[in-house]
């Protein structure tokens, strides 16, 4: 109904209105939403496409990074498809925020009612949507290491699958990224567990480097 009276999607308000520590003058210091933020992290498409937004280039940007609260392919079709300057690649490093927040999504039974398999799934289709797209995974190497503990928060079948995505998707990272994200034993271990074939294409790099 508000969208309807013509209230802006994208106008920022804080998460708790219960809170009396909020202070509107500055916009950095505490977290905000916006409902057409709130409405991708429905995961459902039909709600993000009621409220018929034409986002800027850095709100869409915005929409697809909450894309990792509730996966869903469809929606970052319909965002990419809205983002004016199809430039997904924003980061100081040339890489994708959406993209980075996928990988390292941690994993956890969802609010929305959906399994942690079934969360895992929809990642790696959100993930898969977002390379083919062009998107680039090229985060800070001071950062991997974080990364890394999100994903040992998965089965070993996520991983690979992660792994495989980036490292075979042609111009989606560099393999010294990859490489670094699979150098510990213990991620090593998971890989061997679940494909062997691409831990000795791992290894083969590693020697090859």
């Amino acid at each position: 109904m508000l969208a309807w009276a013509g209230a802006d999607p994208f106008r920022e308000v804080p998460y708790d209105l219960d809170d009396d520590d909020w202070d509107f003058g500055d916009g950095d210091d505490h977290f905000t939403n916006t409902a057409a933020e709130a409405a991708v992290s429905t995961g459902k498409v039909e709600i993000v496409k009621s409220l018929k937004m034409k986002p800027t280039a850095e709100q869409a940007r915005k929409m697809l990074k909450r894309i990792s609260s509730n996966p869903s392919r469809e929606l970052v079709r319909a965002i990419i498809a809205s983002l004016p300057d199809e430039n997904l690649n924003v980061s100081e490093r040339g890489s994708c925020p959406a993209l980075e927040s996928l990988v390292s999504k941690y994993r956890h039974i969802s609010i929305f009612g959906s399994s942690s398999e079934q969360e895992d799934e929809r990642t790696i289709e959100c993930i898969d949507e977002l390379l083919n797209a062009g998107a680039r995974w090229n985060p800070p190497k001071e950062k991997i290491g974080g990364i890394r503990r999100e994903l040992l928060g998965h089965d070993a079948l996520h991983i690979v699958r992660v792994i495989r995505l980036l490292l075979y998707t042609p111009g989606a990272s560099d393999q010294a990224q990859i490489l670094e994200l699979c150098r510990t034993p213990t991620i090593r271990q998971r890989i061997h567990s679940a494909d062997a074939e691409l831990w000795k294409e791992l290894t083969d790099l590693a020697a090859a480097g």
